[in-house]
């Protein structure tokens, strides 16, 4: 009986320490309303790299800006889930603020076409305050996983 107590207390704090732990670390660059970037999965390794369109407000410029940042899937938990909302067709809305540092943070809600919605966190070029959306993105796998 004790020794099932434990048990069940163990995968209760498994499970809520997978729900803070993040699913995935994407990073990216873009310039005008192009976007490319790479991302991998934190629970196998599979790598990934992808390929947008984005329209910042204030208008995007020449300069590259570069963002990095972690993601969390609502509903995923796994490997496999983090995978199928990875690859494929997304969007994406997201703001960047300005910070006392040398970086902006970023925010961002990411949606998969036809699956999971995720939320973003990282930081960014320095700029003055800047939202946008990502109205098509395209990612796919590069190699395999790595487990």
């Amino acid at each position: 009986m004790l020794s099932a107590a434990i048990q069940a207390q163990g995968n209760v704090a498994q499970q809520a320490s997978g729900a803070i732990s993040p699913n995935y670390a994407t990073v990216s660059a873009s310039s005008l309303s192009g976007s490319v970037g790479g991302a991998v999965n934190l629970y196998d390794g599979t790598r990934y790299v992808s390929a947008g369109v984005t329209q910042t407000f204030p208008p995007g410029s020449w300069s590259p800006g570069f963002t990095s940042s972690l993601g969390w899937i609502f509903g995923a938990r796994d490997a496999s889930s983090t995978n199928a909302f990875m690859n494929g067709d997304g969007n994406q809305a997201f703001v960047s603020i300005p910070t006392p540092w040398k970086v902006n943070a970023f925010g961002a809600v990411t949606h998969a076409y036809g699956g999971a919605t995720a939320v973003e966190i990282g930081v960014t070029t320095p700029s003055g305050f800047t939202f946008g959306v990502t109205p098509w993105s395209h990612s796919v796998p590069i190699g395999g996983s790595k487990q």
